[in-house]
């Protein structure tokens, strides 16, 4: 059982509240308002400058009601800079937690990516990892799929979420890039390789 945002859910388990635009309706909403993104972002600005990237990071990218709320928000952000002058984003974050299953394809990945870069921001990767919700093989197509298509959007930045397996939420399903012992595995060698030149 999974919840809007793609993440195991127990039974019983209450559900988050989302508006017509899909943003969800918790504390901060509740409290500044429907768009109060906008006053945070612009807050981050006073605050730190135009020397910081300011970045909107979530989850769940491959789901096309997601796609659509994440649209919402850049359209607003992109509205209100055109109206004040000031920046409020540099950069989208797709936290690209995999779940493992065998819908998520290539063609799935390339989909979101080519909706994301189209939204003309820079893109990162905040948080990856590829759970195994089905098979080995799958699991490790996914890795080898991702590599393939994501350095060709111009990822500017790519975190795994979790040092290595060991430490990693879904541990048992060995995620990342690095096994228990802090080895990598086969296949990291290749996301060295594309994103190492991003530090240059």
């Amino acid at each position: 059982m999974h919840n809007r945002d793609g993440e195991a859910a127990e039974e019983g388990e209450p559900g988050y509240e989302y508006d017509e635009d899909g943003i969800r309706i918790d504390f901060w909403y509740r409290t500044l308002g429907k768009d109060y993104y906008l006053e945070v972002l612009r807050l981050a600005r006073e605050v730190f400058g135009d020397d910081v990237k300011l970045v909107y990071n979530d989850n769940n990218e491959g789901n096309r009601e997601k796609q659509k709320t994440v649209q919402t928000v850049v359209e607003k952000c992109k509205t209100y800079e055109r109206e004040t002058g000031i920046r409020l984003l540099d950069a989208l974050g797709m936290q690209c937690h995999f779940w493992g299953s065998k819908e998520e394809t290539k063609e799935y990945m390339e989909q979101f990516f080519a909706f994301y870069r189209g939204l003309g921001l820079e893109l990162q990767v905040t948080e990856f990892d590829v759970s195994n919700h089905s098979t080995k093989e799958i699991q490790e197509r996914i890795f080898q799929d991702f590599i393939e298509v994501a350095p060709k959007y111009g990822v500017e930045n790519f975190t795994m979420w979790a040092l290595n397996d060991l430490v990693s939420w879904y541990a048992a399903d060995e995620p990342t890039l690095v096994d228990r012992d802090g080895n990598e595995k086969p296949v990291a060698a290749k996301y060295v390789e594309a994103f190492s030149a991003k530090r240059q």
